[in-house]
């Protein structure tokens, strides 16, 4: 009974331990080894039965026996006893191979498993043995080989978007890994994070894994909910794959500072670059190329995690749709070495302007004529005469006091507007408020009306522009701001301007006069007051101001947004067919094949369909055999960014997963057995047990002196 007892003692100190700590065993069958934790035990028993005759006097046992002597003794035979059990509990538990908080015992546990692959454009970082994207598929074979026939495995390709490759063996996964590569796209895991959680999901496996091999930029991680793993069973390893020492400087943009731009015309563009590391250095050239010319070159020192401005003067030699090309030194990064635009140059700017009246736009018509050498066309159309076709063969479109407009001309209006037509809207006493606050303005120009601010007509109060010339295209390099003080306004619409829109010329009480918005790749100006032939609202068309801010205006706007045939990698782009009516094109990207491309009808527009662009640079549209249209795509600057998302923002992008941070330098085998068998615990086992051993020893030794000393000590019989 009381062996009973104790081997009952020694198994439910076991069974509290797997339950408290979570074990389990790689090799249960040893746990019956157990039973030779008993063996102490019947030894001390049955040596505390046999009977031991010592002869003595009796004075000798009184002066020896002590009762403080007896129970140390007792103590320590009841620890050597303890110490001799714990050995051997110890030492079957080692064998028995125990592991904490696993999910299965032999760490063979069938698997349902996703792969994500990194291939956005930041995995092309050179590194010594190849580039980042290579060493992401060799530990994605690594990790392949963790699986068998009778897992279910999914891989997933990682840019901006996800692509699924079709799941099958692992060998025949590991297969298309070799034909992999990296794009230009930026970097979003969200969807591919959903799509894996969701086909992984789908499965009735019980283990259930996710793995991601990237490099952890990140701006690929910063706008991840941190829901998406709440009330899921999942495992999920983080498998970052770095450079130690990031060498690379990006051109972020490249711009024309001042924007109207005319053939002849001097100009100044403006280069903005980021150093995002590596060491202090004098760098190549930064090179500037224009319609296949250099037009400037500057050498510049850089320090890692600052940002620098260049500027270049240039002169366009021809409008249309000019390539520019800016080049800097090679690094660790090609890509971001080389930023391609397309700027829009009108050879011949086309005006039209639309009011309800001809008296409207009379002094207008008449002072873009008066610069005839400036090469302006003008047209005049009533508001209920504007269609597709008329727009689509316009640079700048002027509305003049327009009381309102038809759902379909508005439509077509903003469509040009976002596709980098200019807009100038001109107001006055026929203007509906309530159209413009509810249709025409929020599409076209964040603002409201608010009222008319003095009386039409009357000419004894007025208001004046402010003294100071504002620095803006329109009156950069204008000349005297004596001019601004010369127009009166009798009257003006009070404008509250939304948060993105901006005032370009204030009244001396602060209202604007004039405002800026750049919806899309276009412009829009929006103009306070109407200009009447009978000069009821403003004086401005006789002063000598009003005849070149009218040219510039329609050049500025005509001009459109600086890059507005630009595109990012990535980007479905339709291109206008503008006035050319072929039935096919032929369109050529910067590198590969061209292919055939045929129109579509796109609501009232018919444009070419170019479809998803994939590689950055310059894309061109031939139709009859002649170059009839030119665009741009670039890469997102901030692929540029080597720096990698902090672990506290990984735990929050994981929460409610069991995530595992696999380092570079630690075995992603090691790190997978760990976690599906748990922590193994046989070394600490062993370590127990020797240090059990080692204590009995030195209670035994101690014992054994005692029992000398008292030999020693006890008289003859």
């Amino acid at each position: 009974m009381y062996v009973k007892r104790t081997h009952g003692f020694i198994v439910g100190f076991v069974e509290g331990l797997i339950v408290m700590f979570g074990l389990s065993f790689s090799s249960p069958a040893v746990l019956h080894g157990l039973w030779a934790a008993l063996l102490p035990l019947a030894i001390h028993l049955l040596n505390s039965r046999r009977a031991v005759t010592v002869a003595f006097s009796n004075v000798a046992l009184l002066q020896s026996l002590q009762q403080d002597r007896m129970r140390r003794f007792r103590l320590k035979q009841v620890l050597m006893l303890i110490l001799r059990t714990l050995v051997i509990v110890f030492l079957v538990l080692g064998f028995a191979r125990p592991r904490v908080k696993g999910v299965a015992g032999d760490g063979a546990v069938r698997t349902s498993a996703g792969l994500l692959l990194d291939r956005s454009l930041s995995m092309s970082f050179r590194v010594p043995d190849g580039t980042l994207f290579d060493r992401a598929r060799n530990r994605a074979k690594e990790i392949l080989q963790l699986f068998n026939a009778q897992d279910d495995v999914r891989l997933f390709q990682v840019d901006d978007g996800a692509e699924e490759i079709e799941s099958g063996r692992p060998d025949r996964l590991a297969a298309k890994l070799e034909v992999m590569r990296y794009t230009h796209r930026g970097t979003d895991f969200q969807p591919a994070l959903e799509a894996a959680l969701a086909r992984v999901s789908q499965t009735e496996i019980p283990n259930r894994e996710l793995y991601v091999i990237s490099d952890f930029a990140a701006n690929g991680w910063s706008e991840i909910p941190d829901t998406l793993f709440k009330g899921r069973d999942f495992t999920v390893f983080c498998v970052p794959v770095r450079t130690s020492e990031p060498d690379n400087i990006g051109i972020r943009h490249a711009a024309p500072v001042e924007g109207i731009l005319a053939a002849g015309s001097a100009s100044t563009l403006r280069v903005s670059l980021t150093d995002y590391g590596g060491p202090v250095r004098l760098r190549a050239p930064v090179q500037v190329y224009l319609d296949g010319r250099r037009i400037g070159q500057q050498v510049i020192r850089t320090e890692p995690g600052t940002s620098r401005r260049l500027h270049f003067r240039f002169v366009p030699e021809r409008g249309g749709q000019v390539p520019l090309r800016v080049e800097l030194g090679d690094d660790d990064l090609a890509a971001d070495n080389v930023y391609t635009s397309v700027l829009d140059i009108p050879e011949r700017v086309s005006v039209l302007l639309v009011a309800e009246n001809e008296d409207e736009t009379y002094f207008v018509a008449k002072a873009l004529d008066a610069g005839s050498g400036q090469a302006v066309s003008v047209r005049s159309v009533r508001p209920d005469e504007l269609n597709a076709d008329l727009l689509h063969r316009t640079d700048t479109a002027m509305l003049f006091n327009v009381s309102r407009l038809s759902a379909g001309a508005l439509k077509i209006l903003q469509y040009r507007v976002q596709s980098g037509m200019g807009l100038l809207i001109g107001l006055g006493d026929r203007v509906d408020f309530r159209f413009y606050n509810a249709a025409l303005l929020p599409g076209l120009f964040p603002a409201s009306l608010v009222g008319i601010e003095g009386a039409p007509g009357q000419s004894t109060t007025y208001h004046r522009l402010r003294e100071t010339l504002p620095d803006h295209a329109v009156f950069r390099n204008f000349g005297s701001s004596e001019g601004l003080q010369t127009p009166r306004f009798f009257a003006y619409c009070r404008v509250l301007l939304g948060d993105s829109s901006q005032p370009v010329l204030l009244f001396h009480g602060g209202d604007p006069v004039l405002a800026e918005y750049n919806p899309g790749a276009g412009r829009v100006v929006l103009f306070a007051a109407g200009l009447n032939s009978d000069l009821s609202w403003t004086d401005l068309p006789l002063t000598g101001l009003f005849v070149p801010l009218m040219h510039r205006l329609s050049r500025y706007l005509a001009a459109g947004s600086p890059g507005r045939s630009d595109y990012f990698v990535g980007d479905v782009v339709y291109r206008s067919r503008s006035e050319v009516q072929a039935r096919e094109a032929l369109l050529k990207p910067p590198a590969g094949e061209a292919r055939t491309i045929w129109p579509e009808q796109r609501g009232v527009n018919s444009v070419w369909p170019v479809g998803v662009v994939d590689i950055p640079g310059v894309w061109e549209i031939y139709a009859r055999d002649r170059l009839t249209d030119r665009f741009a795509v670039r890469i997102d600057a901030v692929e540029g960014d080597p720096t990698p998302a902090s672990t506290d923002r990984l735990k929050k992008v994981f929460t409610g997963a069991r995530l595992r941070i696999v380092e570079p330098e630690t075995s992603t085998e090691a790190a997978v057995r760990e976690a599906r068998g748990g922590r193994e615990l046989w070394r600490l086992a062993l370590g127990l047990a020797l240090v059990s051993m080692i204590g009995e020893a030195i209670l035994a030794q101690s014992e054994r002196q005692r029992r000398r000393v008292q030999s020693g000590n006890r008289p003859p019989a």
